[in-house]
């Protein structure tokens, strides 16, 4: 008889895609980001890899960005107080200025400092913005590597006080 009359109940609770909803209806979405899936292995110069360390030390917090060229390994690290884009784009014009090559794209992970002015600098510049997958910090393998040689290195001995 439920069959043959067609006496079934909606499911409760929330419908998995309406596509009259206000969502489905946005034309402006994001624009899709350029991910890399593995590690690349370049041949040339000019692609660079990005990111940051976050140290505290006795309650101040510190950030040094950091950049490496894949294939050249040149790099550099500043020290900035503030994790944003607008620090992440002077750190990036300062690469700029001294990097001895030309930059052919720049690899980073999805921080928040690798938004907004960061991302439309680049855009300006005519840079690929290539992202990395969440929790996948292979990918961005030699820039990780450089910053723990940095820190085994340079920060955690300047840490302690001279005895």
């Amino acid at each position: 008889m439920i069959r043959k009359h067609h006496f079934f109940f909606q499911r409760q609770g929330r419908v998995y895609h309406n596509p009259s909803s206000k969502w489905a209806q946005n034309k402006e979405r994001k624009a899709k980001r350029l991910r890399v899936k593995y590690s690349p292995r370049h041949q040339d110069l000019g692609h660079i890899q990005s990111d940051t360390i976050q140290r505290i030390t006795d309650g101040v917090r510190e950030y040094f960005y950091s950049a490496i060229d894949a294939k050249m390994k040149f790099d550099l690290a500043l020290n900035y107080k503030i994790l944003n884009s607008k620090n992440n784009q002077d750190f990036y014009q300062k690469f700029k200025s001294v990097y001895p090559g030309t930059i052919v794209d720049w690899q980073t992970d999805n921080g928040q400092e690798n938004q907004k002015e960061f991302e439309q600098q680049l855009a300006r510049d005519k840079i690929p913005h290539l992202f990395t997958y969440p929790r996948c910090p292979r990918i961005n393998g030699i820039i990780e590597r450089y910053q723990r040689t940095f820190q085994e290195e340079f920060l955690n001995p300047n840490l302690q006080p001279n005895s």
